[in-house]
């Protein structure tokens, strides 16, 4: 029996708070349509994405890795749909990865019972078109990950702190809000999770192996996603959820183009409207 696997963003944090601390309530999604697409790099791009980001004059990183280049041009190019919607007046853009914590938990912690997902993310945040450069891009997020791996990440989650910080703000009614969100509101914040590497295909509740595992529908916008194809030799398939117009735009980018080709008029076929949610 075949069946189709959907996977949800995974966002769990497993810790313990300080009692400080509110609840944070997910946020509601926008009224805006969001359409979700898929595209498919397949390696042989994967490798020219590489060696044209490699061989820029500018570029730092020699090595840069498939989660990187994959992300950062998806990244550019959506920022750049949503900075001309804009007609330019707004070209500061922020792209959050999200970042496994797993293998870098003390063996005191991982020698108890820890389950679920343990995660952390990091930011690049761009003030102008003209930083939207691949090269930059990869430099950037190469530079936060290093910065993630030099501190003890379960002692040190700024960006949780942050995040826990304004949400206190808000629910205590503080005037130091306003600013917060004026701040946060000043540009589009894209967040990038990557699953790749994640064996979803072999998961077996009992009735065999899926036919294809695929990421669930979102409500938010300026959702991107990594996940190896069904067959993880031919490459990277990418879901991304923009409103109705930068959609319009990002598809047409011949830059993207380049190197990804969209797949189907729908991300999920009617197959997979029914699908079990793996967390």
């Amino acid at each position: 029996m075949s069946f189709v696997l959907c996977s949800g963003l995974i966002n769990a944090i497993s810790t313990r708070w300080p009692t400080k601390f509110p609840v944070v309530v997910e946020p509601n999604a926008k009224e805006s349509v969001e359409f979700e697409k898929r595209f498919f790099l397949s390696k042989s791009n994967i490798r020219a994405l590489k060696a044209m980001i490699v061989d820029d004059p500018s570029s730092i990183v020699q090595n840069p890795t498939t989660t990187e280049v994959v992300s950062v041009i998806v990244y550019k190019c959506a920022a750049i749909a949503g900075a001309n919607i804009s007609n330019g007046n707004d070209s500061s853009s922020q792209m959050i990865l999200v970042s496994d914590l797993r293998k870098t938990i003390p063996p005191s912690i991982k020698s108890t019972s820890t389950i679920g997902n343990i995660l952390t993310a990091f930011s690049t945040p761009i003030y102008n078109l003209e930083d939207l450069r691949l090269p930059k891009l990869v430099a950037d997020i190469r530079k936060s990950k290093h910065e993630l791996s030099t501190r003890d990440n379960f002692k040190e989650n700024k960006w949780v702190s942050e995040m826990l910080e304004y949400a206190n703000k808000i629910n205590t009614g503080t005037k130091d809000d306003q600013s917060y969100r004026q701040k946060s509101s000043c540009h589009d914040v894209y967040r990038c999770s990557s699953v790749c590497n994640i064996p979803f295909q072999e998961l077996d509740f009992g009735w065999g192996r899926p036919t294809r595992a695929s990421i669930a529908i979102t409500p938010f916008s300026n959702m991107i996603y990594l996940m190896n194809t069904q067959d993880q030799n031919k490459g990277i398939e990418v879901f991304i959820n923009l409103n109705q117009q930068q959609m319009s735009i990002f598809e047409q980018d011949k830059e993207f183009l380049q190197f990804a080709s969209p797949v189907g008029d729908n991300v999920h076929e009617d197959k997979e409207k029914y699908c079990m949610e793996a967390f």
